[in-house]
Parts: structure tokens; sequence; C-alpha cells
């Protein structure tokens, strides 16, 4: 706004004192960096929007009683916390796991890039169907394994490019928002349908979108600025969800237990991003008491969902979330498990076979043409007759 030093249309770069701040007159005391500035047109012969410094001011100026209104924030202008660190050797050893199992520089017997031991799977393989929700490694490591060029590619190329600017402005949290992005969103699965074979980095990509979009709410009023302000980061989030989704939409596999993206995850860590956003970011211009108080309501909110997810892993009996379907349409592990009347050593007993898309469990060794998947009371009166009765 014009003042008696300063013409409307011009800014400086400064600095919030944290100690300046009138909370009964909602003003700042802001510390001095360089300018003032103006942007100047063709009637100064200097062209369209070139920003041209107009003076200086002593080092060591202040200003005093800025109004909240008249605050801006530049993604550019923004000190940083160091090298982003984590998000690039994340980024790297993903890459690297991958490229090296598809080169086949890793004897595997996987169709995807990366350990079959870190993919997020409630169930081994047929027929053994061991229980692996204990391995916690799962939730975690699954983000080191991809299942296609597109899948690495895309997650490696947007996490950097959404988690560079994060980290240079919050430093090591960043790498506990994606992780704890990982983790929700395994948790996630579990909740929605733990039958898939679920891989991928996608939890903490979404993480990382949570808390872009956590990050500019925080900071709404100050993003004006810049190429990079509130309206485009909007924009930009929307377009990269909006893609990965139909990716996830093109490449998801309802065949069985065949690894795949999953909208639970991508949900999970968005979810985990956005509220990790309000209780653990510094915001970039502080608003006391309004933002402060959302802190420990968004903390407390955090606790609660992981402590349901982490719950409903450990009581499902058997197997099955909200979104599991049908049980013809599973994996043959789950076939069976759904069936009260079998034990697990019942399995022996049976193959599994995939035909056009669906398992199928049938009797050893007497697979007929066409044969759909057995019903629970034709498998129990196979395995042992006398237990229906």
């Amino acid at each position: 706004m014009p003042t008696e030093h300063f013409c409307e249309g011009t800014w400086l770069v400064c600095t919030v004192d944290p100690e300046g701040f009138d909370e009964t007159e909602n003003t700042y005391t802001l510390e001095y960096k360089d300018g003032p500035f103006e942007k100047v047109g063709e009637e100064q012969g200097m062209g369209v929007g070139v920003t041209i410094k107009i003076a200086q001011f002593p080092d060591g100026t202040t200003f005093e009683d800025v109004p909240r209104e008249e605050i801006q924030v530049d993604i550019w202008d923004q000190p940083t916390a160091g090298f982003p660190w984590f998000i690039v050797a994340t980024t790297a050893v993903q890459v690297l796991i991958y490229a090296l199992y598809m080169a086949g520089v890793v004897d595997h017997d996987e169709s995807y890039g990366g350990p079959e031991a870190l993919t997020l799977d409630a169930m081994s393989g047929w027929p053994s169907c061991d229980d692996q929700r204990s391995e916690v490694w799962r939730y975690i490591g699954y983000q080191f394994v991809h299942a296609s060029h597109s899948h690495i590619a895309f997650n490696a190329i947007v996490q950097l490019m959404i988690g560079i600017p994060l980290e240079l402005a919050s430093g090591a949290r960043l790498g506990v928002v994606y992780e704890t992005g990982v983790v929700v969103g395994a948790l996630a699965v579990m909740f929605s349908d733990p039958t898939d074979t679920v891989v991928g980095a996608s939890g903490g990509v979404y993480a990382l979108f949570g808390a872009h979009f956590g990050h500019t709410v925080l900071n709404f009023h100050e993003l004006r600025r810049g190429f990079f302000n509130r309206y485009t980061r909007f924009f930009l989030l929307t377009a990269f969800i909006a893609v990965d989704t139909g990716m996830a939409v093109a490449t998801l596999s309802k065949e069985g237990n065949e690894a795949s993206t999953s909208y639970a995850a991508h949900a999970g860590g968005f979810v985990a991003g956005l509220g990790f956003a309000f209780f653990g970011f510094e915001e970039l211009v502080d608003h006391h008491g309004k933002t402060h108080k959302l802190r420990p309501v968004a903390a407390l909110l955090m606790v609660a969902l992981v402590v349901f997810l982490v719950a409903n892993v450990a009581a499902m009996d058997p197997i099955r979330g909200i979104h599991t379907p049908a049980r013809e349409d599973v994996y043959c592990c789950y076939q069976t498990a759904y069936c009260s009347g079998l034990d697990k050593s019942d399995n022996d007993k049976f193959s599994c076979s995939l035909d056009d898309g669906d398992y199928v469990v049938y009797p050893r060794n007497q697979r007929a043409p066409n044969q759909e998947t057995l019903s629970c009371d034709a498998l129990i009166d196979f395995a042992n007759p006398a237990r229906r009765y």
C-alpha cells in the first residue's frame, strides 16, 4: 500500500521477527534484507514485467507495525534448511533397487522390481498361506519395490519435484512426513483390501501431496507472490493427483495377488501428510493463537487414526477388508481361509490355478475342463467329510 516511504507497486524483501508480533493489532515487525523493488513496464523502455531495485536501506533496518495483509511470501525468497538429502537419497535407493532387479543383476523369480520379502502382502504364496501381518518391515519396505518402468519413473519424478521444496523449507521433518505416509498408506490398504499385493512409494508420494496441501492452507494468505503462489500450487497438486489416479486405473490388476498400486495407499498417505502438516510444520508467518490451537487437535486425530488402523490389522480374522471382493474373486489362500471348516494344513489336498484371470481351487490332480473354484462346502467335504456334520 502507498506510504510516505513507498509508492504503490513497490516491495521489500524482509524476514519476520518472531518476537515482534502484536496480537492486539495483528501486526508484525520485519527485518530488512533487500530492496525496495519495483516492476516497470514499456513506458520506461525496459519491457513488460522487468523488476528493478530502486533504493537501498541500511543493514539492520526494521519495519514495525506491519499489517499481516501486507505480508506476502515468494517461495524463492524462503530460507532453506540445507540440501534435501532425505528425498534425494530415498529416490536414488528406490531407482537403484528397481534397476538391479530389472537388469537381472539380482537373481529373482518376481515379475516386479524388488524383493518379494518387502512387498505388502498379508499372506504368503500357495499352499503355505502363512499369515504375514506380523512382518512389520513390509509396512515400510514396499516403497522399495515397483511394478513397472512407468511406475518407478512417475513416483521418482513426482516425489523429487514435490519433496525437494518441502525439505528445503522443513528439513528433516520431511523424512518423518514421507515415512509416516508410507506406513499409514500400508495400514489403509489392510483396512480396505488386504488381499491385494501392493508395491510402490505412492503412500509416501501422496503424503508429500497432503503435506504441500496443508502447507498451502496454513499459509494461504501469504502465498500470493511469484509463479508458485497458492493458486499455482493447488492447480499442480490437483493435476498430479489426477494423472497418478489415471495411471492407477489403467494398470490396477484385479487378477488375484499380482502387484498393483492401491487407492487406499494413496488416501492413507495423503491424510497422513495433511495431518502432519497441520501439527508438524512451521508457518511462514506465525499466526499465533488460531493455528496453535489446531496443532494438538491434528496430532490427536493422527494418533487416533493410526491406533485404529493398527488395531484393525491385529484383529482381522479372517483377513478381510471393507472392500475385499467376493470369495471367488480373491487369491486361493484367502478362498480357503474364508472357509471356517478348513485348516491351513488342508491346503496340501488342493491345487491352485489361474484361469482367465480367476484363481481356482480344486482337489489335487482332479482338475476338470473349465472348472470353477469349489465352494466351501465342497472343499470341506473333500478334505474331511466328517467335519461337516
